[in-house]
């Protein structure tokens, strides 16, 4: 079970102990869908690493297409790194079990 599926188990159990008339169905569907078109959003929000045309120098050197000597760096200087673990962290906590 996901930690999402956890938490929703809990909140039927909390509306269901409230004895609350209304069909909380729909509220719980329409969470199940904003979390996935936020994991959706998330994955399409990754970014490669930067290339800039016409002047290589400027150019990441993850990006394959770097003009700068490979010893002098050869780690991400533009952020696309960063940025995608920080996504991937923000994913990988959206797919923890509850364990």
């Amino acid at each position: 079970m996901t930690r999402l599926e956890a938490i929703l188990a809990r909140l039927k159990v909390y509306l269901d102990a409230t004895d609350r008339e209304s069909d909380y169905t729909e509220d719980v569907a329409w969470l199940v869908r904003a979390v996935d078109e936020l994991r959706d959003t998330l994955i399409a929000s990754k970014i490669e690493h930067l290339i800039v045309e016409g002047d290589c120098w400027f150019s990441c050197p993850k990006s394959g297409e770097s003009c700068r000597d490979d010893q002098v760096k050869t780690e991400c200087d533009c952020g696309a790194d960063a940025h995608n673990a920080r996504i991937d962290a923000t994913l990988t906590r959206l797919e923890e079990s509850d364990a």
